[in-house]
């Protein structure tokens, strides 16, 4: 089936650092995945310098350089990312290069939750599953679920935290009102929310209904065990974070 990609990276004062360039080095090692549209918006400071350094990271993709809005973040350009899809009879990966901003200030966290969101979404031992699930009554795909509201960041009954998920594209587009969309720094995290009841959402890793802090090492080492994820994917998980963190 095909597979599109919507990706959003900010860099900071046009210049990649060490938590842009983990980002990028994953992504290149999943792009092959996409084998539709690679949609991708390059969020700078200036927009009159030259960011030509920046589109080269990115091989192959419908690249767009914009204006960073440091308030609105992805969500600036999310909807109008999403009309830029040409066949609806596809698949669609958004993420974004977490982290980034002020180089993930030195958490190590960090590391491994943006290693997470691309290893447990786009490794193909979990990506058959979600396309087989995305294919069938699911809208929406993605690894860490929260089933309750999370005011004031994100309001809406559910979520994926970390804000890198899959979505069927025919059935997104035949909501009513999906390109209806609030501009915010928690917008996007909260779209597969608003967009339908948590029922049409498949879940990879874990779905809890708290609001649990991501940035907890104590979470992390609860659900990415030999128990939780079986020897083989543990192995390749810890051997991507030794190979590229």
């Amino acid at each position: 089936m095909i597979k599109n990609l919507v990706y959003y990276c900010y860099f900071e004062n046009s210049e990649i650092n060490e938590f842009a360039n983990y980002n990028i080095n994953l992504l290149n090692r999943y792009l092959s995945t996409f084998n539709g549209q690679r949609i991708i918006k390059i969020a700078v400071d200036d927009m009159s310098k030259n960011n030509s350094h920046l589109i080269e990271l990115f091989p192959n993709c419908d690249i767009e350089i914009v204006q960073n809005n440091s308030e609105t973040r992805e969500s600036e350009y999310f909807i109008q990312s999403l009309k830029e899809i040409k066949d609806t009879n596809s698949l669609t990966f958004f993420g974004h290069n977490k982290g980034s901003k002020s180089g993930g200030n030195g958490n190590n966290i960090v590391k491994i939750w943006l290693l997470s969101m691309y290893f447990f979404n786009l490794e193909e031992h979990y990506l058959s599953n979600i396309e087989y699930n995305l294919t069938n009554d699911k809208t929406f795909s993605g690894i860490m679920q929260i089933t309750v509201p999370c005011p004031p960041w994100v309001t809406t009954n559910w979520h994926y935290s970390g804000t890198f998920f899959w979505f069927n594209t025919e059935k997104l587009f035949s909501i009513d009102g999906w390109d209806s969309f609030e501009k915010g720094r928690f917008s996007v995290e909260g779209y597969p929310g608003k967009m339908v009841d948590v029922s049409k959402s498949h879940v990879t890793l874990c779905s809890e209904s708290y609001n649990w802090n991501s940035y907890m090492p104590t979470i992390w080492k609860k659900y990415i065990t030999k128990e939780t994820i079986g020897d083989k994917q543990l192995n390749k998980y810890l051997d991507l974070h030794n190979n590229i963190l």
